[in-house]
């Protein structure tokens, strides 16, 4: 798994849309679609920015997709 599918799965889980994630975060549309597909893994900020976002610890968590899961999983029960 990718930094991207974890954004991905995270902003799934909360109903976002590209869009709404990026007017709560502060970080680009364009960045999001282009981390989400791969096609970037983005810049530290950028991890920070999501990372705070989504109540992650540090944003190396948006790197480890056991987490991603248990995290996910806890979204979706509330």
């Amino acid at each position: 798994m990718t930094i991207g599918s974890n954004i991905k799965k995270l902003r799934e889980a909360k109903g976002l849309s590209i869009y709404m994630l990026a007017k709560l975060t502060g970080v680009a549309q364009s960045n999001l679609w282009e981390i989400e597909n791969g096609k970037r893994i983005g810049h530290p900020k950028t991890w920070k920015k999501l990372a705070d976002f989504f109540g992650l610890e540090k944003p190396d968590d948006l790197f480890n997709p056991d987490l991603i899961d248990e995290i996910v999983k806890k979204i979706k029960e509330e």
